[in-house]
């Protein structure tokens, strides 16, 4: 059987290489062959645009089927009893959201009530919800009011010692003494006499008592003296004291000069005074 025997009758007589896979036709003195490129049959998708390319690149002859792929639409029952049984059990899982619900800390909402009734911080909220100009120094953000981004609390003592405990009993700078945690409750929070709270809280903590935190004020920053221009223009001393005895000396003063770093080594006994040294 040969697909498109009636076209090919017209340019009979034909010729068949069934070994080659070749078909050689001739009409007007122009002999064309007919070649199969591949024993196998592939099925390959060739768009328009594609096929006028290859076509204007050499003389090639293409025979194209055309497949219609229809589908069909079908229904499958379904059992709407085990469907009613799957929401019943499920009922809380599949129920339409009525709204989106906004989860708000517990701190949070303990901070809005302490403004109820304050007087400090009632009258800024009150202003800066009608205009937020008002009191630049403050903002105001989902009804806590912050003082340069320091959160106010009003007057609510359960509500500032309960802030005050939880950074007490913090494994970070927990019991750290009333200047260490006057300055951690200071860095986040803000409302009046403070430090006085924080003092009173500390003093009736029994672990802060016992503790041995540092007490002495936190040393400025350091400034640097002025360099001298010339030897022995500026010059630094010390003293060496509680030294064995020789020859009757005890203290040795130390004298330095800033600029060449040169140094005198004086002998000195006890009792001595300004007078004397200098």
């Amino acid at each position: 059987m040969v697909l498109g025997g009636d076209w090919l009758r017209r340019y009979s007589p034909v010729e068949y290489d069934y070994v080659g896979m070749a078909v050689t036709v001739s009409r007007k003195d122009v002999t064309v062959l007919l070649q199969a490129l591949s024993q196998r049959s592939e099925l390959q998708m060739v768009s328009a645009q594609s096929m006028s390319k290859l076509i204007k690149q050499g003389a090639y002859g293409f025979v194209g089927q055309v497949h219609a792929i229809c589908g069909e639409q079908l229904s499958f029952p379904v059992s709407s009893t085990a469907i009613d049984t799957l929401l019943e059990s499920y009922a809380d899982i599949f129920q339409e959201p009525q709204a989106v619900t906004v989860v708000i800390p517990n701190w949070v909402t303990d901070i809005v009530r302490s403004y109820d009734g304050d007087d400090e911080f009632l009258p800024v909220i009150q202003a800066k919800s009608i205009d937020d100009a008002a009191y630049p120094m403050f903002s105001l953000q989902g009804g806590v009011l912050r003082k340069e981004g320091r959160i106010c609390v009003g007057k609510n003592t359960d509500v500032r010692q309960r802030i005050v405990r939880v950074l007490q009993d913090s494994s970070i700078g927990g019991h750290s003494g009333i200047n260490g945690m006057y300055k951690r409750v200071r860095s986040m929070f803000f409302w009046g006499k403070l430090k006085e709270d924080v003092v009173r809280w500390i003093r009736s903590c029994d672990v802060c008592q016992k503790a041995k935190a540092e007490r002495v004020p936190y040393p400025g920053l350091l400034q640097p003296l002025p360099v001298p221009h010339q030897a022995w223009s500026s010059v630094s001393m010390d003293f060496f004291e509680g030294l064995p005895k020789s020859e009757g000396r005890n203290c040795i003063m130390v004298v330095v000069d800033r600029f060449s770093k040169y140094s005198h080594f004086l002998a000195l006994t006890h009792p001595f005074s300004a007078e004397l040294v200098a």
